[in-house]
């Protein structure tokens, strides 16, 4: 037999003689239309090698699934990971960042008001960035620029003065001004908040966490240049386990990709809906499947179903209509 490597140095018409000799079969490739050559190659050595036949009907049971509207999350996880894997992209770095703060909270910490609104500034900072590497690099300096987040400092400074200083480490971004101008105002929201819960923590805990984004960005104690998915960003910066609507993920679940929606593009509530029934598997969190879906879509991240994705690099082409 020969070695997995002289399979590799093969061509692909030679590989689907090799099959066809073994098995007296041809190999089924008219049946993997949306599959890379280069998949192909690698399926068909693995029957050669293992000895058993090629089982398409196996192999599209996920898309199967899919099409009876009975997902198999867990493999479309696990495919997504495979895929991270295979690149050698290290995804679970940030999910362990997320999750240790998740951890916090869990273990009984109390987030005190200058980390709820470091956490807050540090979800504003987010916008329009594509990742936020800069930001966590420059922690320390943005705890020094805004004075480790002291209220009154803050409550009085010059906005322009917050706006240089951090454009100069590079963690601006287009709202930036608009960012620091409405950052006394909404310190003055969150004392409000506080007076009326007596802790920001006793709020941030006492609905769901989308009801919680919802008065924050629209309702009784509505902050200024805060969107909804900054206030989810916010609340999981402070321990809070939810997950936010993103233009990467939307797009994935559209039915240009993953056709998980009958749109193009899903809604953020159908979004947050399909991360929920993702992680009814208890060994998942709302906050981990956010993270991996978005680093699989970020072209900072693992650069893989981008606005123009490199579909070679992915496991799910064969379940995806990009390609179709």
């Amino acid at each position: 037999m020969l070695k997995t490597e002289n399979y590799y140095e093969k061509s692909f018409t030679d590989l689907a003689k090799l099959y066809y000799d073994k098995f007296q079969i041809p190999f089924p490739i008219s049946l993997l239309k949306a599959v890379e050559n280069k998949e192909i190659k690698t399926k068909i050595i693995n029957c050669l090698i293992s000895g058993e036949l090629y089982n398409y009907y196996d192999d599209r049971k996920f898309r199967i699934n899919k099409i009876n509207n009975k997902i198999d999350y867990v493999e479309l996880i696990n495919l997504i990971k495979q895929s991270m894997d295979e690149i050698g992209y290290d995804y679970q770095k940030m999910i362990n960042d997320i999750n240790s703060v998740v951890n916090l909270r869990l273990n009984g910490k109390t987030f005190s008001f200058e980390e709820h609104l470091e956490a807050l500034v540090l979800a504003q900072l987010s916008n329009h960035r594509w990742g936020d590497e800069t930001i966590i690099r420059n922690r320390e300096n943005l705890r020094y620029i805004f004075k480790f987040y002291n209220r009154e400092y803050l409550k009085k400074i010059d906005p322009e003065v917050l706006t240089k200083e951090v454009i100069n480490i590079n963690c601006g971004n287009a709202s930036i001004y608009r960012q620091m101008k409405a950052l006394s105002y909404n310190i003055t929201i969150l004392e409000k908040i506080e007076k009326d819960y007596e802790h920001l923590d006793c709020f941030v805990a006492s609905a769901e966490p989308n009801t919680i984004a919802n008065i924050l960005y629209d309702g009784k104690y509505k902050l200024n240049q805060v969107g909804k998915a900054f206030a989810l960003d916010y609340l999981k910066k402070v321990g809070i386990n939810t997950c936010k609507s993103d233009s990467q993920i939307t797009r994935l679940f559209g039915s240009n990709r993953l056709s998980l929606v009958n749109n193009h593009i899903a809604t953020a509530l159908e979004t947050m809906s399909i991360i929920k029934k993702i992680t009814n598997d208890p060994l998942i969190s709302e906050i981990e499947v956010n993270s991996l879906l978005w680093q699989f879509c970020l072209p900072r991240g693992a650069n893989i179903c981008t606005k123009n994705p490199n579909c070679y690099l992915c496991k799910l082409n064969h379940l995806c209509n990009y390609n179709n």
